[in-house]
């Protein structure tokens, strides 16, 4: 992203492939249950499904293509302008 000045990448995935689990797994403290609808969900197969596996991370992000299809990445300038205004 700092190479192309880029601030911001949404990802834009086919929801069907979406689980109702966080990204944060099986981790069932009070404070994430109670964050859960605020989440960040993951998908049933890679890429969008979190290993919590540093190793198995690192090897596939290594040599991984970012531009898929499925990621959005946006300059500044882009980000600001489909920002809502507030108003007060």
């Amino acid at each position: 992203m700092d190479k192309n000045s880029y601030d911001e990448v949404i990802p834009s995935g086919d929801k069907t492939v979406m689980e109702e689990d966080t990204v944060m797994g099986k981790l069932s403290s009070g404070y994430i249950n109670r964050a859960a609808h605020e989440l960040p969900k993951q998908g049933k197969r890679a890429p969008w499904q979190v290993t919590n596996n540093y190793l198995e991370d690192r090897k596939s992000l290594k040599n991984a293509k970012f531009e898929d299809g499925i990621l959005h990445f946006h300059k500044r300038s882009e980000a600001n302008e489909r920002k809502p205004k507030l108003v007060s």
